[in-house]
């Protein structure tokens, strides 16, 4: 499913950035609304902090596994440090399949993904491709294939048919401007919440109903 098309969807993204823009005291006073459109999510033991959904279960273990078994993930933690960091696309959706993923591996960095690639290039001993306009980065394995490192970002349409604003953003905003529900599900890989799923868009009902 599209992620424009997702029941729900308008309306998430609208009580968070609602949210955003209050203060402390009434960002507690309407959790309680937001909670409600996360009604699917929390029915299957998620937890809402803040604007995330938070999953541990079955199925953070199955993306677990796949991060474990990849080497090259280990040292990219490394090389993060503090700058949060998530596993996104189709690496996360094969995984929730339980099919081998043979594409690259996407990550998105909440904060200077071409620092971080850098950083870990220098740890791995990787090329790295970096492209500081677009504030993405790609780290070339010695064979073990690419992983693809892109900052955060929100994306705004001023009309139909116009180039998009571009700023700086959270995971959720990140997920939020991918095209297929099933493909922004994100997998923290570092941090407090290290080990859950984020799945603002639904997107593993989605796979469940083969969609």
């Amino acid at each position: 499913v599209r992620i424009g098309q997702h029941p729900g969807t308008e309306a998430l993204l609208a009580g968070v950035e609602g949210l955003r823009e209050l203060g402390q005291r009434e960002v507690l006073e309407n959790l309680e609304a937001l909670e409600q459109l996360w009604h699917r999510d929390l029915g299957r033991g998620a937890q809402l902090v803040g604007e995330w959904v938070i999953g541990h279960d079955l199925d953070s273990d199955r993306v677990g596994a796949v991060v474990q078994a990849h080497p090259s993930l280990s040292r990219l933690i490394e090389g993060a440090g503090d700058t949060p960091i998530s596993l996104v696309g189709g690496v996360v959706r094969d995984a929730l399949l339980g099919v081998e993923h043979r594409g690259d591996i996407d990550v998105t960095v909440e904060g200077d993904a071409v620092a971080v690639a850098r950083e870990c290039g220098h740890i791995m001993n990787a090329r790295v491709l970096a492209h500081e306009r677009f504030g993405t980065a790609v780290l070339e394995l010695p064979h073990e294939g690419w992983i693809d490192l892109v900052t955060a970002r929100s994306e705004r349409y001023e009309r139909p048919g116009a180039l998009p604003t571009v700023t700086p953003g959270t995971l959720t905003d990140d997920l939020a401007r991918r095209d297929f529900t099933i493909n922004a599900i994100a997998y923290r890989l570092n941090g407090p919440q290290a080990g859950a799923l984020i799945d603002p868009a639904g997107g593993r009902d989605d796979l469940a109903a083969g969609l």
